[in-house]
C-alpha cells in the first residue's frame, strides 16, 4: 500500500498508540498543541484516534506518516487496513 491509497477512504491499526509514539519521537514533533494544529483535526478527535475509539480518516493519518522515516511510514502503511469512508 502507498500513502496516497488512504485518501478518501478509513484507516484501522491495530495498536494505533504505537503510531503516536513514534510521532512523538520525531525530530518533527514538539508538542501535542502543535500536532493538533498542524494535522488540522481537535483535540478530542485527534485523542480518540490515539485511543483506537475511532478510524483515522485517511488524510490525517497521511499527515501523521509525514513526521516518520521512510522505513517506519512503511511498516505503518503494512499494519493499515482500509476501510470504506462512512
Amino acid at each position: 500500500m502507498r500513502e496516497n491509497d488512504v485518501f478518501g477512504k478509513r484507516v484501522k491499526l491495530e495498536n494505533p498508540q504505537e503510531l503516536f509514539y513514534a510521532v512523538k519521537k520525531s525530530s518533527e514533533y514538539f508538542s501535542w498543541k502543535n500536532l493538533v494544529e498542524s494535522i488540522g483535526c481537535g483535540n478530542t478527535t485527534l485523542k480518540s484516534y490515539r485511543a483506537g475509539k475511532r478510524a483515522f480518516k485517511g488524510e490525517v493519518f497521511e499527515k501523521l506518516l509525514k513526521y516518520l522515516d521512510k522505513a517506519s511510514r512503511k511498516n505503518f502503511l503494512q499494519k493499515a487496513v482500509l476501510l470504506e469512508e462512512n
